[in-house]
């Protein structure tokens, strides 16, 4: 997390306010877009091999040819959108950055993403840590040498940086990076693929479990489209900057318990009842007790480390800053609810609740945004937070019959497991 919060550092200091903006929209769009038209079938993939219920080359070969025929499909259509200059080309390019070189940008990145979301997939469905970890951190301290490389020549004047030429840098890191993936998992586990597979026995359920989550990803989607589309259209994309550096801290935050949703999915997915719902209160407590730490933290450092670290011109990001990060405790709650939902192929609570943040979003904004800002805006994105987080927690403690208070916070016996773990680990 430390690392990425760097990157992001610097990726911002070299961009600056605008440029920030326009890499948020692309950045965005690329990576809601393999989730729309991949259809889920990351989360499948990885529910599938932890079962064990098919052999784990058709499910490669599977998921292979569904986010191949993606890349294909978003290729097809951003092409037409662009050769007939469609005003719906301004869904996945801003206005003003519409020329070929934003479009390739966009197509590239969409394919990077794929990849790395396969590769992981594959490596945390097959309880492949040690390669995912490796990767992970590998990867993160090779994009903060680069960029800081790239930083420090254009403090000394060694290069002059420009939109284009950082876009391209940017590009180039997703692409080697995720070809590095690629290159590793196949030489560390030797996948093969297999293109033998029947509708019934095998298509079928796949494709069942993958909509459910499919339907659950597209709300996500509109939420954070319309969202963009709003802000962008009333206050222009110095706005969507500000909001979009606050957005990204979060999401940054966030990163701290993915690995968490990453290794406990398999194990909920394997365990009996009692015990996984054990596990899962424990990790439930954990990242709830952590999160409020974060919001409370952000609330108090922002206005002093915030223009500090991204500069002045980002004093705006500030109370926009602290009204977001009230949702940190929320929002970690609907992403253990996602992992459980996914873990249990319970998606259709996760779709209402989703439903709900969508509703919110589209009122509020439309309220808020043109009379109130980004500072309305901050405000509807802290309510659906809260209204999804809080249906969320409330489905949980009532499925498995458990006490609301009682698992919020840490409690004194796992503050004791935890200390009794770590010496252990010393010992």
């Amino acid at each position: 997390m430390v690392l990425t919060f760097i990157y992001s550092v610097l990726m911002v200091r070299l961009l600056g306010v605008e440029g920030n903006g326009v890499f948020s929209f692309l950045y965005v769009n690329a990576n809601i877009g393999v989730l729309i038209f991949g259809m889920n079938v990351r989360s499948a993939m990885v529910y599938y091999l932890a079962k064990g219920d098919f052999p784990r080359e058709k499910i490669a070969g599977f998921v292979f040819l569904v986010l191949s025929f993606a890349m294909i499909i978003v290729a097809i259509i951003g092409g037409a959108l662009f050769s007939t200059h469609s005003p719906a080309l301004a869904i996945i390019l801003p206005k003003g950055f519409q020329g070929i070189f934003f479009l390739c940008y966009f197509l590239l990145s969409f394919f990077a993403q794929a990849i790395i979301q396969f590769c992981s997939a594959y490596a945390v469905g097959n309880l492949l840590y040690r390669i995912f970890n490796q990767y992970t951190v590998v990867s993160a301290i090779a994009k903060v040498l680069l960029i800081g490389l790239f930083y420090a020549g254009s403090i000394i004047g060694f290069w002059e940086k420009n939109l284009y030429s950082l876009f391209v840098l940017f590009l180039g890191i997703e692409i080697l990076f995720a070809a590095i993936f690629l290159i590793i998992l196949q030489l560390r586990q030797a996948f093969k693929l297999s293109f033998q597979f029947s509708y019934s026995d095998f298509i079928k359920p796949f494709l069942i479990y993958s909509i459910k989550g499919w339907t659950m990803d597209l709300l996500s989607f509109f939420t954070n489209r319309f969202f963009n589309w709003v802000v962008t259209l009333y206050q222009g994309l110095k706005s969507l900057s500000f909001i979009a550096l606050a957005i990204s801290l979060l999401n940054n935050v966030e990163l701290f318990f993915y690995p968490i949703y990453q290794a406990l999915k398999p194990y909920l997915i394997k365990l009996d009842k009692a015990e996984g719902e054990q596990r899962f209160l424990f990790y439930f407590r954990l990242t709830n007790t952590i999160a409020i730490i974060f919001s409370v933290g952000a609330l108090l450092l922002s206005d002093f480390f915030l223009p500090l670290i991204f500069g002045e011109e980002f004093q705006d990001a500030v109370v926009i800053t602290q009204i977001i990060f009230f949702s940190m405790p929320f929002l970690t709650i609907r992403g253990m609810g996602r992992m459980y939902a996914s873990a249990h192929n319970l998606h259709q609570f996760m779709v209402i609740a989703e439903a709900i943040g969508f509703g919110v979003t589209v009122v509020g904004d439309l309220i808020f945004i043109p009379s109130y800002g980004i500072i309305g805006a901050s405000w509807v994105m802290l309510a659906a937070y809260l209204l999804t987080g809080s249906f969320v927690g409330f489905f949980l403690v009532k499925r498995m019959q458990v006490p609301v208070l009682g698992n919020l916070i840490l409690k004194a016996s796992d503050l004791k497991a935890i200390r009794n773990y770590l010496n252990d680990k010393k010992s």
